[in-house]
């Protein structure tokens, strides 16, 4: 008898006997659950059944343990798998206990789809949340809540910041979290704080910030392993300094419970450094992760793919499992067609939520324009209106000329000269 081979699904244990005869047995066991399924094959039929087994959209086999394991999410596809081989013993698969937690969970999903159909829902009382979320916000904000991992994908000027805030706010006022860190581009780490300061009544940090605490004397280094180390709800940086902290030991370990990633179309090649360190880092190793992007993909559905797979990489697998299962590739190695593509909806359907503008048109205020005055210093004002005198002189002089017109292009010329003025006195030749 040679030493038995094993495959885990989740909670499903498959062990592989094989002997010097014709035919391989196959015993099956529920983990925690005395059921015990036997199945036998004779001849190619055990290979055809290994065959079906590989199709399982996440199916990894583990070298080391010498076991195929795949996740309670595909417990359909697992039980479709075996069904096409054991029809009567397949009823003890649908009846154990790990068919009772994934129908717990599949009702789950069930009430989340209900969620995203709804205009408006009744959010529990926020008392770190201060501002007002549109009808549309609230389906969102509790989305999130409520998923915990998740993908907010909007479109740009829906307010993905406050329902993102509502449902971290949340978190943290139920105790499920301590501390958020926010992963953004670098121009937009003083608008989160900013939005938070008028959101909430929460603490935030930009790390590494000038406006912020330096702490003790020392190097850049130790200036942002004091904002790290600062009791703060928020921190907020962006995504290269992060993965530059991290191999300089500079980020605590376990400190931060939920992950929000702005912009998250920043990592939308799978082959780049930065999509393995957030899949390292963030995926695999968070507990809670908010993705937010009104792009989830912009040339091809591989980029939606990378993004999917920080937010749920159990259920999305590998890149070289979704390549088997959805891509067709051509004689020259590039992308001929995609199928399954309903499968890949339903798993996109089951961890995101996005409103199309047209959805949300009636209840997105109007365009409100403001016009913010920044005045010149003393110097820079007196450069200014020298300048600008001169100009004027410039005009008046072609206006005094006969036969000479003036063109609307001279004129934008000037103006735009002056707005060169304006911004820095460098930008001109006086």
């Amino acid at each position: 008898m040679r030493r038995a081979k094993s495959w885990l699904f989740s909670l499903i244990w498959i062990k592989i006997m094989s002997d010097d005869s014709t035919e391989n047995f196959l015993r099956l066991d529920l983990i925690k659950d005395s059921d015990d399924i036997e199945i036998f094959f004779a001849g190619k039929d055990f290979q055809r059944f290994l065959t079906d087994v590989k199709t399982i959209s996440v199916v990894e086999w583990d070298n080391r343990e010498k076991y195929w394991k795949s996740n309670i999410l595909q417990y359909k596809e697992i039980v479709d798998c075996f069904s096409k081989w054991d029809k009567n013993n397949i009823k003890k698969i649908v009846t154990g206990k790990l068919y009772k937690r994934a129908q717990e969970y599949h009702q789950k999903l069930e009430k989340l789809e209900e969620l995203k159909k709804k205009q408006i829902v009744d959010l529990p009382e926020n008392k770190l949340f201060k501002g007002s979320l549109l009808d549309f916000q609230t389906v969102g904000a509790k989305y999130l809540y409520d998923k915990r991992r998740a993908l907010l994908a909007d479109p740009t000027g829906s307010g993905k910041t406050p329902q993102t805030l509502w449902a971290a706010t949340k978190m943290i006022e139920d105790g499920i979290i301590n501390h958020c860190m926010i992963i953004c581009p670098n121009s937009l780490k003083q608008q989160w704080k900013t939005e938070i300061q008028k959101f909430t009544n929460c603490s935030a940090i930009v790390i590494g910030g000038s406006n912020e605490p330096k702490g003790p004397k020392g190097d850049k280094r130790n200036v942002r392993k004091y904002h790290y180390q600062l009791d703060r709800d928020f921190h907020i940086t962006n995504y290269e300094s992060l993965r530059i902290d991290y191999t300089q030991n500079v980020v605590p370990d376990n400190k931060f419970n939920l992950l929000i990633l702005d912009e998250a179309q920043k990592c939308k090649t799978h082959t780049t450094k930065l999509y393995k360190f957030c899949m390292k880092k963030f995926a695999n190793e968070s507990k809670y992760i908010f993705l937010c992007t009104a792009t989830p993909f912009e040339n091809r559905i591989e980029e939606l793919y990378t993004i999917l797979s920080m937010v749920e990489p159990k259920l999305i697998g590998t890149y070289y499992q979704f390549q088997h299962k959805h891509i067709v590739l051509n004689y020259f190695g590039s992308v001929a067609t995609y199928v399954n593509k309903e499968l890949f909806k339903d798993k996109i359907r089951s961890i995101s939520i996005r409103r199309k503008r047209s959805e949300i048109l009636k209840d997105l205020p109007g365009n409100v324009i403001k016009n913010k005055e920044f005045p010149l210093s003393q110097g820079h004002q007196k450069i200014y209106d020298l300048v600008r005198k001169q100009k004027v002189a410039e005009l008046q002089e072609l206006m005094s000329q006969k036969g000479v017109k003036i063109s609307n292009a001279t004129v934008m010329t000037m103006i735009h000269y002056l707005r060169q003025c304006a911004n820095d006195t460098r930008l001109i030749d006086c």
